[in-house]
């Protein structure tokens, strides 16, 4: 009888314990933590927030120090990571504009979505949420479909306000600066129901005691709950996910875990009513008969599990040192990898560039003789034939002209090394000039050639070359790929430029679709002519429409057409601030390449025989006078004997190049004072740089090859001032 008593007692004593602890607040069963919420560890310090309304994730507790699941978890993260962290909290839309403005350096929560990834980078998650519809007892909302036209009720920048928005399905979106006012004015009879976090959401309700409002059919969106930087920061999310990995592997996640949300259920379960009346009733009965039995048997207990607990916390801590010992050589490993892979991309880039420019510059130069002599040979006497085949003969050299600049252009796009010149360009002139050209060849295959241009009054800042190639691209490739019907350019401007061009062409199907931007790709189909070309066109019109940070998209239908929008956003300017500002060809289209420029002397450097000829035949017809150079020491001692009005002087020369041959010119001119000569470079190099290298090195005009006479009487024209 004595023992059954006393198994009894001792019963009793335990139930009693539980129920005194599970009575407890959170942060009295674990203790939160005392330090100042400005946690001081090595590094710079790192600006934390949160919203100050959303428990048990963050709130401001009694004393007004952020509190609750995220808190814990960001402290445990800097502490295993020694990060030197600043946290505080505030309005939920607040903080994220903070973020995403890069005012601070962490969000301590965040729901993950396709949208905010544009603007915030995230952790790997540590709780996944679920979002339901919470609507007035008796309301007839049980789906997502029925809040059509409804009038929902969201926090400021939450999830549940992305969804709704992303979604468009409500009537009417009212905006609460925290959830408990969502909640509360729904309560009121303000609108007809609140998209919410689940588990907030309850917890809310309760802790206010809204008796009207409940949860409503199933759940509408689940998402990872993360922390978020500030866009690009990956250093700093690098040391993020290592801390989560190791609180999560050492269990201090799990400890926090059951503080804020197992101790929340079992808090909830024990406050109905009739506990509040039976537990005080049932511990006054028992603990005064049990206590002394006991007091011995707790106290051994407690010393025992405080000695338990601290070999356990020693063994854990050793565990976790190792971890980050193996995780910071890993580190160290993974950063050398990367740094070699970037040196390795970079040679890779250097080499391919470097290549590619050598084969432009050996193309360019004999693609110069062989279009400069069969521009020759059209002021010759021609049979019919012979016209013939020389057109096909030029046809050819053009061809191969420009796919010769697709694969360059192509290449320093996809390298980042493809430049820009913004400028102001009227739409209706550019347009007017571009369709003109595109006009020509769909006419003569009988197409209707359309242009609406809504935006003929608008003067945009871009590069009007590489607009250019957008718009030819497509419109050729249009007027390539349909046989008959028409062609249709729409032009219009509203913050963002849109550029449609559409026809009634073969059309493709969706597997063609899918790689039709991919370089080299061509579409497949009869007839002569069709499938000319690298396939690097619209690969090149995407590249460019991306880089200006715009879109390009295809519909089609395969023997209806297809049609190409891009949507490219730049900035418009007023006329009176473009004005100033002339296109390259003004002067060359008012003045013509025949005007007589008088009588001039010309110094010829070229080594190449052939493109020699061709600058000589040119130059004869104007009657001028012709010295002959073949390498950059003739040049200079020619150039040190007769002033000469125009040097054209070409660059890769045998000796010394041209433009060691254009400075020691200059230097002989300074020195002798005397009238400097016109230097133009003749070359096959054409890159940008290189025409900035040559008027750094003294030279007045850059001509690169292969070139027209008219280009190059333009060019001597713009170089005299004439």
């Amino acid at each position: 009888m004595n023992i059954s008593v006393k198994k009894i007692c001792l019963s009793v004593l335990i139930i009693s314990a539980i129920i005194t602890s599970c009575g407890n607040d959170p942060d009295k069963i674990f203790p939160a933590q005392k330090e100042n919420q400005k946690i001081e560890f090595n590094g710079d310090l790192l600006i934390a927030m949160g919203d100050n309304e959303y428990p048990p994730f963050e709130f401001n507790d009694d004393t007004g120090n952020p509190s609750g699941f995220n808190i814990d978890i960001i402290r445990s993260v800097a502490s295993v990571m020694n990060l030197n962290l600043q946290i505080s909290l505030g309005p939920w839309g607040e903080v994220r504009k903070k973020l995403e403005s890069g005012e601070i350096d962490i969000l301590t929560g965040m729901f993950k979505t396709p949208g905010r990834e544009k603007h915030a980078d995230f952790t790997i998650p540590h709780f996944i949420s679920t979002y339901v519809i919470f609507a007035r007892k008796g309301s007839d909302i049980e789906s997502i479909e029925d809040i059509k036209g409804r009038d929902v009720i969201v926090q400021d920048g939450d999830l549940g306000h992305d969804f709704i928005t992303e979604n468009g399905t409500a009537g009417k979106v009212i905006i609460k600066k925290n959830l408990g006012e969502t909640l509360y004015s729904l309560s009121k009879g303000e609108g007809d129901c609140v998209i919410a976090a689940h588990m907030q959401g309850l917890i809310l309700i309760d802790e206010m005691g809204i008796s009207n409002v409940q949860t409503s059919g199933k759940p509408v969106v689940q998402r990872n709950y993360c922390i978020a930087v500030k866009d690009g920061d990956s250093a700093l999310l690098a040391k993020l996910n290592e801390g989560l990995n190791i609180i999560k592997t050492s269990g201090e996640y799990d400890r926090i875990y059951e503080k804020w949300f197992s101790v929340y259920e079992r808090k909830r379960f024990f406050q109905h009513s009739y506990f509040r009346i039976i537990i005080p009733l049932f511990l006054i009965l028992f603990t005064a008969s049990s206590a002394v039995y006991f007091w011995n048997i707790v106290l051994q207990k407690r010393v025992k599990e405080k000695i338990d607990a601290l070999n356990a916390e020693l063994e854990n801590s050793n565990r976790i040192k190792d971890q980050l010992h193996e995780s910071l050589a890993e580190l160290a490993r993974s950063k050398e990898e990367a740094l070699q892979s970037k040196i390795d991309a970079e040679k890779s880039s250097e080499a391919k560039s470097f290549f590619l420019a050598g084969v432009s510059h050996e193309l360019r130069t004999p693609l110069n003789g062989i279009i400069g002599m069969t521009n020759l040979l059209y002021s010759t006497e021609l049979t019919s034939e012979q016209k013939n085949l020389l057109d096909m003969l030029k046809a050819s050299a053009d061809n191969l002209f420009r796919l010769m600049a697709d694969l360059l252009d192509f290449s320093r796009v996809a390298s980042g090394k493809f430049r820009f010149e913004m400028a102001p360009v009227n739409l209706g002139e550019f347009i007017l000039n571009t369709s003109s050209i595109v006009r020509i060849p769909a006419e003569e295959k009988g197409l209707i050639f359309n242009v609406n241009n809504k935006a003929a009054d608008v003067t945009l800042l871009i590069d009007k070359e590489r607009l250019g190639q957008v718009v030819f691209n497509l419109a050729g490739n249009a007027v390539k790929y349909t046989d008959r019907g028409s062609v249709t350019l729409d032009i219009s401007y509203d913050s963002v430029l849109n550029i449609t061009v559409s026809d009634t062409g073969i059309g493709m199907d969706h597997t063609v679709i899918e790689d039709i931007f991919n370089p080299f790709m061509q579409v497949m189909t009869q007839g002569a002519g069709k499938n000319k070309g690298l396939g690097l066109g619209l690969a090149i019109v995407k590249l460019i429409v991306e880089t200006f940070g715009g879109v390009i998209e295809v519909e089609s239908v395969p023997g209806e057409g297809s049609r190409f929008t891009v949507l490219i956003p730049c900035r418009e300017v007023k006329p009176d601030n473009a004005g100033f500002i002339k296109s390259d060809n003004t002067v060359n289209q008012s003045a013509s390449s025949d005007v007589d420029l008088g009588n001039l002397s010309v110094l010829i450097t070229e080594d190449d025989q052939i493109n020699r000829v061709y600058l000589e035949r040119i130059l004869q017809k104007k009657g001028w006078s012709i010295d002959i150079a073949v390498n950059g020491d003739e040049a200079v001692e020619k150039a040190g004997k007769k002033h000469y009005d125009v040097i054209l002087m070409d660059l890769n020369l045998p000796g010394i190049d041209g433009t060691t041959a254009a400075e020691l010119i200059r230097s002989f001119e300074k020195t002798h004072n005397l009238k400097p000569s016109a230097i133009i470079a003749v070359t096959a190099h054409a890159y940008p740089e290189d025409m900035a290298m040559c008027m750094d090195n003294g030279m007045d005009g850059y001509l690169s090859k292969p070139f027209s006479s008219k280009k190059l009487m333009d060019e001597i024209r713009r170089v005299l001032d004439l």
